[in-house]
């Protein structure tokens, strides 16, 4: 019986490693070098290598590694104290030596923020592991960083490495089973390779009426991730669902909360799960007043686990998923308030007063010329170039 094949067929040399020449060697360029920017992020999709590569150039380049977990990260006085002492060039045994930060996707931005000063401060090289260096979020990181794209792998590539399994272990196996695993996989080796050990456990051979495809936990949306805290038995895979949906906590807990009462109809069960995510968010309040982000993870499992084990007989009609509505509101609320600016950047000029002002003084009275008709809308969006939409919101 086989096990641990994602570990024991991981890459331990560089040209082990699947698919990923043009990134391997701008890495390897970046730690030779490093003069320009001391931060490397590397980022892609889940699965295609990016953690398995780093470290096996790190041990073929003979670096020392100081690794840094999500929670070394929010922890605000380790990092002050690694920002001020700063990090030195070299390891007392004489060897070069470089921080990891894998997995920087789940940080908020007071913690990225402390990342960026991080690297601008370090003697050392930063190399950042996460999923999109496009996020929004990281736009403070990105002027600190080399940027590295490990590419989604072709399927092609995911059966070669498959096969090269099989024919290590000795293993029967159909071709068209190969590609099925390798096609539903979506780039992702790490998968492939999992869903090909749980294909053979049983009979230690690979055809197409035993391939076993896992689900992935869960898709990548918040609507798969209700249905999971919802409708899915308790399984690890809960207590990551908004992870993988790659939503911020916070969000995640107006998700469930707003949904709670489309699910549920048993009022003892509707109260239990408003404990657990009013309990949740407690433990958020107390993050945010004292910085102790040791709470986190009793509010991650509140809002997910506690949601789920709360109902152990799970309803099987269809629920249609609400978007929060204090969501909802805030968007409302900021395209009300950015239709507003617009309209004052236009008008206030010509009465040679600022944007605050013209929204406190002036718009109580243009509301009431135009409700009056003392001016007609159509000169007004005349002379000062309005849209349909800014005029309007200036008639409420």
């Amino acid at each position: 019986m086989m096990t641990n094949l994602l570990i024991k067929y991981s890459p331990k040399k560089i040209d082990e490693i699947v698919g990923q020449k043009l990134a391997i060697s701008k890495i390897i360029n970046f730690l030779e070098s490093h003069k320009k920017k001391k931060g490397l992020f590397i980022f892609g999709q889940p699965g295609v290598g990016k953690t398995a590569s780093i470290r096996v150039i790190i041990k073929e380049m003979d670096y020392e590694v100081i690794q840094l977990t999500a929670d070394d990260l929010r922890d605000t006085e380790k990092m002050d104290s690694l920002i001020s002492n700063s990090i030195n060039t070299a390891s007392i045994f004489g060897k070069k030596r470089l921080v990891l930060i894998d997995g920087i996707d789940s940080l908020n931005s007071r913690s990225i923020a402390k990342v960026a000063e991080l690297i601008r401060k370090s003697g050392v090289p930063v190399v950042v592991i996460g999923l999109d260096f496009w996020n929004q979020k990281f736009k403070f990181l990105r002027p600190y960083c080399e940027k590295v794209e490990f590419r989604k792998l072709t399927y092609k590539e995911i059966m070669a490495k498959l096969i090269s399994i099989l024919n290590s272990e000795g293993i029967e196996y159909d071709y068209s089973a190969v590609e099925l695993l390798a096609k539903s996989s979506d780039g992702d080796l790490r998968a492939a390779i999992n869903d090909l050990e749980a294909s053979i456990a049983i009979d230690n051979k690979l055809t197409k009426d035993n391939v076993f495809l896992c689900d992935r936990n869960i898709k990548k949306n918040v609507f798969s991730a209700m249905q999971k805290i919802f409708k899915s038995p308790f399984s690890m895979d809960v207590l990551i669902v908004f992870d993988v949906a790659d939503i911020d906590l916070n969000t995640g807990i107006l998700w469930v909360s707003e949904n709670i009462c489309n699910e549920y109809t048993n009022p003892i069960t509707i109260a239990g799960a408003y404990e657990n995510v009013s309990r949740s968010d407690v433990f958020l309040g107390r993050i945010r007043r004292r910085q102790y982000y040791g709470f986190y993870k009793y509010a991650k499992i509140l809002s997910t686990a506690g949601i789920n084990i709360n109902a152990p007989v799970k309803s099987k009609r269809f629920v249609r998923y609400a978007f929060p509505s204090r969501l909802l509101k805030l968007s409302q609320s900021k395209n009300l308030r950015s239709s507003m600016k617009s309209t004052s950047r236009k008008i206030a000029p010509k009465f040679h007063v600022s944007s605050s002002v013209f929204l406190k003084d002036y718009v109580p009275l243009l509301k009431i010329l135009i409700k009056t008709k003392k001016v007609k809308k159509k000169h007004i969006k005349e002379e000062f170039g309005l849209t349909d939409g800014e005029l309007t919101l200036l008639a409420k």
